[in-house]
């Protein structure tokens, strides 16, 4: 049911139609209208937004190929990182790189690992009970609860199915500023996420297309810290 004040604009604009506006009127309606075509848009974005994680629940394991990147508001793009990463319900996943050799992230539902053999060191970091990325390949983020979501069309192509939405926390964070999402619709596929910092800085992930895979046995999201390699914890 609409809202009493919705409802009372739309009367007050037919009553006055026959007869010249009072002075702000239009304005008023015309603010109404906009209001009500956002709402509209962003639940409709969210809707697209559900059957994207729908789509990625539905899978018990699966693999995505993965492009990231690190671009500096003061310094410019850093080194671009590739490799491959395996998904399994309900939330853990498994970072391989290209390069270099061995090199691999784990998050084992709880904390992140990075292992460096290179470096002979292992990072870990607590996520907590929600993680932007894990949250989105998991299908498991409810965007409206701490978002507020919309259309972003900036040098995005007019066809190939894309969108991009923006979404912006609803209350201030000093780590984060927005989030953009590129969707591909037809597949119902998230292929872009760039996470922006209020400094202008932003981490950017671009992802292949979902392919369903074989459950990897629990021990591949499971780090043991070879003797004599250092830990940092963040």
């Amino acid at each position: 049911m609409a809202h009493p004040k919705v409802l009372g604009a739309l009367a007050l604009a037919a009553l006055v139609t026959a007869a010249p506006a009072p002075a702000g009127a239009e304005g008023a309606a015309a603010r109404e209208r906009q209001a009500r075509q956002a709402l509209e848009r962003s639940r409709e974005l969210a809707d697209l937004l559900a059957r994207v994680g729908a789509r990625y629940r539905a899978f018990r394991a699966f693999r995505v190929s993965f492009e990231q990147s690190f671009v500096s508001s003061a310094f410019g793009a850093d080194e671009v990182e590739t490799g491959t990463i395996h998904v399994q319900r309900p939330r853990r996943m498994l970072w391989i790189y290209d390069a270099p050799p061995g090199r691999r992230g784990v998050f084992d539902g709880s904390d992140w690992w990075l292992v460096e053999p290179e470096e002979r060191q292992v990072t870990r970091h607590a996520a907590g009970e929600s993680d932007l990325v894990v949250d989105l390949l998991t299908g498991r983020l409810d965007p409206g609860q701490a978002f507020a979501i919309d259309e972003d069309e900036d040098r995005l192509p007019a066809d190939g199915g894309l969108r991009r939405l923006r979404l912006v926390p609803r209350e201030p964070r000093d780590d984060l500023d927005a989030v953009l999402l590129t969707l591909d619709v037809p597949r119902l596929d998230l292929r872009e996420v760039a996470v922006i910092d209020p400094l202008g800085s932003r981490w950017v992930y671009r992802f292949g297309p979902p392919e369903p895979v074989d459950p990897l046995p629990d021990s591949a999201f499971t780090v043991e810290i070879p003797a004599g390699w250092s830990i940092v914890r963040m």
